[in-house]
């Protein structure tokens, strides 16, 4: 590790930090409150990617990109992260003002 890597402040990555304290009742507790995110994110997804005029499909994607990243990459073991309908109506006004009036011309950006 170089000397200026080494005077950075906090990890890195976080991963380690949190994952020495996690046992298997946190584990439990966990896989039923990603059940319950679940239920709720995979409609809401596909109705924010509807929102912003796009297949349905792409709001799945959005929805399961940031919870697999996330808790690799970021410390707070207490946010949720996924589509929001506000950004949803900026992306439909951005891709309307673009022109982008194919669903195959939307989904390309």
């Amino acid at each position: 590790m170089s000397e200026r890597a080494a005077r950075a402040p906090g990890p890195r990555l976080p991963l380690p930090e949190w994952a020495r304290g996690y046992d298997r009742d946190t584990l439990r507790a966990d896989a039923i409150a990603g059940a319950i995110v679940a239920a709720v994110l995979i409609p809401q997804a596909m109705a924010y990617a509807t929102l912003a005029n796009l297949p349905p499909i792409v709001g799945l994607y959005a929805a399961a990109v940031a919870p697999l990243f996330y808790p690799l990459l970021a410390s707070s073991r207490r946010l949720a992260v996924g589509p929001v309908a506000l950004d949803s109506m900026l992306v439909a006004g951005t891709l309307a003002s673009i022109g982008a009036v194919a669903v195959g011309e939307r989904v390309a950006y």
